[in-house]
């Protein structure tokens, strides 16, 4: 078993740049390992900007299933649902996992969704005074243009920026 012990013993024989790839890359690492590391640094006089400045010589490859997870589109009846539930309190019932789980595309289409169902929600309210056919008409109209346009032009958008923003390292979140 691995102890603190024999982690500094081997870690005082690293050279600081190893130790900087430790503290760079935590996913790899033990929470133990990587304290151990910077305590290391801290001894050897490494300023908390340089080790927080530091970039990985290694690339780091995501995680197949979290990039699946990260690209997964919503299905129609998960659509449907936001676009007729926009209501914030209502909709989070179906919305909970999605930043848990890494479904960033879910989670931006689900806003996406929920927006235009408000907007045509109060168009269909202002076109027709009382609920009737053409109350009913415009709002299933208002889902229909939203999902032809989400389909050939926003969703295709939306997936070149996150994969962009996975190739460049950033947060999934946008944070």
């Amino acid at each position: 078993m691995v102890t603190q012990e024999s982690l500094q013993e081997a870690y005082v024989k690293l050279g600081t740049i190893d130790l900087l790839e430790i503290v760079a890359n935590k996913n790899g690492y033990t929470e133990l390992a990587v304290s151990v590391a910077l305590a290391e640094l801290k001894k050897r006089n490494v300023t908390n900007d340089e080790i927080r400045n530091y970039k990985s010589v290694f690339p780091q490859q995501p995680d197949e299933l979290l990039v699946k997870n990260y690209l997964t589109d919503l299905n129609l009846f998960q659509k449907i649902i936001f676009y007729a539930f926009w209501i914030p309190r209502i909709r989070s019932f179906f919305t909970m996992d999605f930043q848990s789980d890494g479904y960033v595309l879910k989670k931006q289409q689900s806003n996406y969704y929920s927006i235009l169902g408000f907007i045509f929600f109060f168009l269909a309210l202002a076109a027709s005074p009382y609920p009737n056919s053409t109350y009913i008409a415009v709002w299933c109209g208002g889902f229909v243009a939203s999902y032809l346009f989400d389909i050939y032009f926003n969703r295709e958008k939306q997936i070149t920026d996150l994969r962009r923003r996975l190739e460049e390292g950033k947060s999934m979140w946008g944070i």
